[in-house]
């Protein structure tokens, strides 16, 4: 019963991640929006990233210029590593990441036909329920990628 309930949360994390992502022309950035103080004092936005949207902790970020996915996810580990961001639970295009009571859940895509563009959706959360419920998901999505 357990697995079919985070099943179903997986899965309803991925289409939501997926339906933020803004359209628009193939391969070309979307129009960056300034982000919250939340997300500023997060660092959730990397170099060479364009910023989406943002709206109820989640944010979707375009990076025209990263590599693929995988990348990404290198790139946020070790550019948040060194401000103090510990990497909690990685499977492959997925990252959690936690400092202190803040958490960073960050799923990364290569360039797809409805973006054509590499992009990261995060959810960020400052309290412990939260990180709960993102560490449950990470850690069903490192179950399932195996």
């Amino acid at each position: 019963m357990k697995m079919r309930w985070t099943r179903t949360i997986l899965w309803g994390v991925v289409v939501g991640f997926a339906a933020m992502a803004p359209t628009g022309c193939r391969g070309k950035a979307c129009d960056t929006v300034s982000p919250s103080e939340t997300a500023k004092s997060l660092g959730i936005v990397l170099e060479g990233g364009h910023l989406c949207e943002e709206d109820r902790n989640v944010a979707s970020i375009d990076y025209p210029k990263a590599d693929g996915g995988k990348a990404l996810v290198s790139l946020y580990k070790s550019t948040l590593g060194k401000a103090g961001w510990k990497a909690e639970v990685e499977a492959g295009a997925t990252l959690l990441l936690t400092r202190a009571d803040d958490t960073l859940f960050i799923i990364t895509t290569d360039r797809t036909k409805q973006r054509g563009l590499p992009w990261a959706a995060v959810r960020y959360c400052r309290d412990t329920g939260c990180r709960q419920e993102l560490t449950a998901l990470a850690n069903a999505m490192k179950e399932r990628s195996k």
